[in-house]
């Protein structure tokens, strides 16, 4: 080998170690900035899981969302509450206006691997109810500001 081929051996090398560093780098912003649960989608969960709850969810509309933050775990997992209001179709087809209700959702990184995207879960489900006994409506108005009232 002569010298000028050394030095082009030697320019690859520093090149490709370079190359690597800086893939390593876009990574790791990547992994700690761009693939952690977003408040929008755990949103966007609850929603979705609410709106297939419903006898017809195509009707729903949504208004005055907001997520109320309970658990949050290295910025890997978030948790809450989604609240807000919903209006639907009843049995006759007729909107019964606007009810409070709450979702609670949970989202974390898949396999702690950020470039798999993100897994969720819904659960403990509930609506202000506006008829019944006056017992089952305080009953779920508390319920609903246990779970949604920012402290």
């Amino acid at each position: 080998m002569n010298f000028i081929h050394k030095v082009k051996l030697l320019k690859t090398r520093v090149f490709l170690v370079l190359l690597l560093i800086l893939t390593i780098a876009c990574f790791s912003f990547f992994a700690i900035s761009g693939f952690r649960p977003m408040d929008y989608q755990l949103e966007k969960y609850g929603i979705s899981a609410f709106r297939q709850a419903l006898k017809d969810p195509e009707s729903a509309q949504f208004r005055n969302i907001k997520l109320v933050k309970s658990e949050q775990k290295g910025g890997l997992y978030k948790g809450g509450y989604v609240c807000g209001e919903f209006n639907a179709k009843n049995g006759f087809g007729a909107y019964g206006g606007f009810h409070r209700f709450y979702v609670h959702v949970g989202a974390r990184t898949r396999f702690l691997i950020p470039l798999f995207g993100v897994t969720h879960w819904e659960s403990d489900m509930g609506f202000v109810k506006e008829n019944g006994s006056l017992d089952e409506k305080i009953s779920s108005l508390k319920s609903f500001i246990d779970r949604c009232a920012q402290t």
